[in-house]
C-alpha cells in the first residue's frame, strides 16, 4: 500500500478548531456524520482524511504514532468528554519531564 502513496494525497494538517472549521467546510453533510480517517504522525500533528481513506496514505507513507477513525460533534457547551467539565486552559498531554 505505501507504494501507491502519491505526494499531496494525505491527510489535511488539522492544528486548531478553526483550522478544522476550515476543512470540514469542505466536507459533504453525508460525510460529516460519518466518521474520518485520522493519523498523528511523529510530528504530533493530526491529519484528517475522508473516512474511506487509507491510513498509510492518510500520512504520506510516513510513520505515525497513532491511526484509526475519529467522529466529531458540535455542542454548545464544549467540555471534557472525559471529565464533564470545562477544558483545561493549558495543554496538559505532554509526558512528564
Amino acid at each position: 500500500m505505501k507504494a501507491a502513496v502519491r505526494p499531496g494525497s494525505g491527510g489535511c494538517r488539522i492544528s486548531s478548531a478553526a483550522g478544522f472549521s476550515h476543512w470540514g467546510a469542505g466536507r459533504s453533510a453525508p460525510e460529516l456524520t460519518e466518521p474520518f480517517t485520522f493519523v498523528v504522525g511523529t510530528d504530533g500533528a493530526l491529519r484528517l482524511a475522508p473516512r474511506r481513506s487509507e491510513h498509510v496514505a492518510c500520512d504520506g507513507g510516513d510513520m505515525v504514532l497513532g491511526a484509526g477513525e475519529i467522529s466529531f460533534v458540535r455542542e454548545n457547551d464544549f467540555v471534557c468528554v472525559f471529565r464533564d467539565s470545562d477544558l483545561p486552559e493549558a495543554w496538559n498531554v505532554d509526558p512528564p519531564v
